[in-house]
């Protein structure tokens, strides 16, 4: 399918029971890509304009309240041996993960 290998197409792919124990910002929840790989095109595009227009809505609301996006489990850094940006994991993921609670992160689907 879209002359993706295997294993690029298994990276999407949401196994049974784990949508139990991902975060709902999971990109493999995102219901436009699910409907293109269902072959559905129409609800796919209509999706994601849904989706592209929650997020411009989104981005306004901070921007008139002053806030900034900003990661929640994740920061960037500078890589002392090659001086580029990187990220690594911050916070209480691996808790808010063993507890299933995701309150502090938006809907973004």
């Amino acid at each position: 399918m879209y002359n993706f290998t295997n294993f690029t197409l298994q990276l999407n792919y949401l196994r049974p029971g784990q949508e139990h124990v991902l975060p709902p910002t999971d990109s493999r929840f995102r219901p436009d890509q699910r409907a293109l790989e269902n072959g559905e095109l129409d609800k796919a595009s209509a999706e994601k304009v849904r989706l592209e227009e929650k997020q411009r809505a989104r981005r306004k609301q901070m921007e008139a309240a002053g806030e900034h996006h900003h990661a929640f489990y994740f920061e960037t850094y500078k890589c002392e041996l090659t001086g580029e940006t990187a990220y690594r994991l911050k916070g209480d993921y691996w808790q808010d993960k063993k507890e299933k609670n995701w309150s502090k992160l938006p809907d973004l689907f």
